[in-house]
């Protein structure tokens, strides 16, 4: 599942991905959106963008783990900073992608580290 409150980086992402990398990609537009889908379904790896309305990706990854939800998790966004970093760490991210930079490299950093996770959790793409 990918998380971004901006629809251009979902439908990129997702066409990227799908394009590259052979995944299945659901999207969801603010953390409500995705927690109504996790509900109902079950995914490998969620990607989720820090900075949104409502909640940002951290409070989103707290509450997943406080629903003991331990999807791996990576967070996918521009913001930089020591604090989220950290807090992001603390959290149990496993990965973080900067959005920014040559495009190649960050998806193919994205699709790397989304096989990571799902070897690493045990699960099969």
């Amino acid at each position: 599942m990918h998380v971004d409150d901006d629809p251009c980086v979902l439908e990129s992402t997702k066409n990227i991905l799908l394009l590259d990398g052979n995944f299945e990609i659901d999207c969801a537009v603010n953390v409500q959106d995705a927690f109504n889908k996790i509900a109902n379904n079950r995914y490998d790896v969620v990607i989720s963008d820090y900075e949104m309305p409502g909640k940002n990706g951290l409070q989103f990854l707290k509450e997943l783990r406080e629903q003991e939800n331990f999807v791996p998790f990576i967070l996918f966004t521009g913001k930089e900073g020591v604090e989220i970093a950290t807090e992001a760490l603390d959290l149990g991210v496993e990965y973080h992608v900067d959005k920014h930079g040559s495009l190649e490299i960050v998806f193919e950093k994205l699709m790397h580290y989304i096989r990571m996770a799902v070897e690493n959790s045990g699960t099969n793409l």
